[in-house]
């Protein structure tokens, strides 16, 4: 089973548990084992804590690194806590990757927006996408963003004005993914009217409503997961 450790710059620990990682070697060689821990081993409280490849795009930041753990270990939510890990090999992410990764989920989304706009040839959603990967490829002005940004909060397609920020490229990908994931669940369940619903006390149907809605969201997650692990080379993540 392969793991995943995400890093700040450095091998610097993300949610501060540990100081710095052991990085991998420049000659491709794994970093050595971190130092054995005392104590119970339990996740959220103490371990060595990695993230299953299906769960790294809810986990985003500066660095990715497959990993391997040793030891007595707890597993919650898509992570494992073990009692010693180590570092393997740094994998290819890093802030324009995010960035390319965001508009692309936005891409595979983005025929909920055609379909509800009044004027179809509008192209204020491709021009956006490509305002913003010109902007981090040093080809666009900060101006152009923001402007593309407030025809996006205007207009409605709010996850266009998540795309069109300026800040860390990570943090920009998390909230774009997410929200991409509401829309699609969303838009599943518009027909079965979940306000009137919820307004009668259907629970019949708000059951119907619930049901639909997580299997829209779990569905456009896998997408993204994927997506994410085959622009990462990681192969059989599943």
């Amino acid at each position: 089973m392969k793991y995943y450790k995400v890093l700040r710059s450095g091998g610097k620990s993300t949610y501060g548990d540990f100081s710095k990682w052991i990085l991998p070697s420049k000659d491709g060689k794994p970093g050595r084992w971190m130092p054995t821990l005392k104590g119970e081993i339990k996740c959220g409280v103490n371990g060595y804590h990695l993230i299953f490849a299906d769960f790294l795009k809810d986990h985003l930041g500066e660095e990715i690194y497959e990993a391997e753990g040793r030891g007595d270990s707890d597993e919650s939510n898509g992570t494992i806590a073990f009692r010693q890990a180590r570092l393997i090999r740094k994998l290819p992410w890093d802030g324009q990757l995010a960035i390319e990764f965001a508009c692309q989920c936005v891409e595979h989304v983005l025929y909920l927006w055609k379909r509800k706009r009044k004027h179809p040839g509008d192209d204020l959603a491709e021009y956006t996408i490509e305002v913003v990967r010109r902007w981090w490829q040093g080809k666009e002005c900060l101006r152009k963003l923001e402007a593309v940004a407030s025809a996006c909060w205007r207009a409605g397609w709010g996850i266009g004005g998540l795309l069109a920020r300026d800040g860390a490229p990570w943090v920009i990908a998390s909230r774009v993914i997410a929200e991409a994931q509401d829309l699609q669940a969303n838009d599943a369940v518009d027909h079965l009217d979940p306000e009137g619903a919820w307004a009668r006390g259907d629970t019949t149907l708000l059951e119907k409503i619930r049901a639909t809605y997580y299997a829209a969201w779990m569905a456009e997650r896998h997408w993204q997961s994927q997506h994410l692990c085959k622009m990462l080379g990681i192969e059989d993540p599943f």
